[in-house]
């Protein structure tokens, strides 16, 4: 995300780096279970709406990218976008998922979530480049079973602090 940083930026530094948002919005995708906090989203590149969507799912309903400030820690806390603006080791969204599994070295896989995960609860953070599309198929590797994507497209990228999320990856 440029110069920004999971767990430190705030509001202010997104403004600098990114911008007024085209929309804005609080909300918590998840209620209830502490572990995860209620946010500021500060939505860009917004069309048809006039406010950011709180849903998981669907962001770009509202807006391609989308800064997600920890209402507690009042620091950038997740980050989603389906823009070409953003990429992870040079695959964005719109690639192919067969040329971003080449860039990413990493094969993607289908679950919960669709697509390459990186990142796991016992590192800063964790990142989905999310697939659309595909089939998939169970494959055995190191001892575990994987449900393999094939085809598809990678449409988005979410990535969120694992010491404060929001729940914009909750699985």
């Amino acid at each position: 995300m440029g110069r920004l940083q999971l767990d430190s930026s705030t509001q202010a530094d997104v403004i600098a780096f990114a911008g007024q948002p085209d929309a804005a919005a609080t909300g918590s995708f998840i209620t209830g279970i502490p572990r995860y906090a209620n946010f500021f989203a500060m939505g860009y590149f917004c069309q048809g709406s006039e406010r950011v969507s709180t849903s998981p799912v669907g962001n770009s309903d509202y807006c391609s990218t989308v800064f997600y400030i920890n209402r507690k820690t009042k620091r950038l806390t997740a980050f989603y976008t389906s823009s070409r603006r953003y990429s992870i080791d040079g695959a964005f969204p719109g690639m192919s998922s067969g040329r971003a599994q080449r860039r990413i070295h990493q094969i993607p896989i289908s679950g919960c979530q669709q697509g390459f995960g990186l990142g796991s609860r016992t590192t800063h953070a964790s990142l989905l480049a999310a697939v659309v599309g595909g089939r998939a198929s169970l494959r055995r590797v190191h001892g575990r079973t994987l449900d393999e994507l094939f085809g598809g497209r990678l449409v988005s990228l979410s990535l969120e602090s694992n010491g404060h999320p929001v729940g914009l990856l909750f699985c």
